[in-house]
């Protein structure tokens, strides 16, 4: 009996919804779901060092990351991605394509997009409240940026560890 399984793979990296792998062991066949964290966040960064330490932060949550060094590269990504994007978390000053006019175009692109400013300046911070916008001080710490995305897109959901995603079934339970 063959099935066909069909699942979506961000950069390669993570899986956004879950798939069912079935592996071959000792007679019984196991059964591995894995749990993504199904939330998209377009990231925006014109410091490359400081963009790839907030992936990587928001990689560990589970996140799909699409990441763009600058508000014209971020509205083209946007533009390119298929799916749903719940969150632009962006820099206030880039080059280019500021991180407010950023704002303003995508949220007309992708009515409902949740978004998160931030900056290393404090008058970032005005800017930001002045257009109504939720805004994170950097540096921040891990949970400062958990807390931030939480308060927009609700709970992030756990990843499992691998004893939970596991469970072993007969192999002729999967005739069923």
């Amino acid at each position: 009996m063959s099935r066909k399984i069909s699942f979506t793979v961000d950069d390669g990296l993570s899986v956004r919804k879950y798939v069912k792998v079935v592996l071959h062991c000792d007679g019984l066949r196991t059964i591995k779901k894995v749990e993504m964290n199904p939330m998209v966040i377009l990231l925006v960064e014109d410091d490359l060092g400081v963009q790839f330490l907030i992936w990587k932060l928001l990689k560990a949550e589970g996140f799909t990351v699409l990441t763009a060094g600058d508000g014209k590269a971020a509205l083209e990504a946007s533009r390119n991605y298929p799916g749903s994007i719940d969150l632009l978390l962006s820099d206030v000053e880039m080059p280019w394509v500021g991180g407010l006019e950023l704002y303003k175009n995508i949220s007309a692109e992708r009515l409902g997009i949740k978004v998160l400013m931030m900056s290393g300046k404090r008058w970032g911070s005005q800017q930001a409240s002045m257009n109504g916008l939720p805004f994170l001080q950097k540096p921040f710490s891990r949970t400062a940026i958990r807390d931030s995305i939480e308060a927009l897109l609700g709970p992030i959901p756990p990843l499992p560890t691998p004893l939970e995603s596991v469970e072993h079934i007969r192999e002729n339970d999967l005739e069923r």
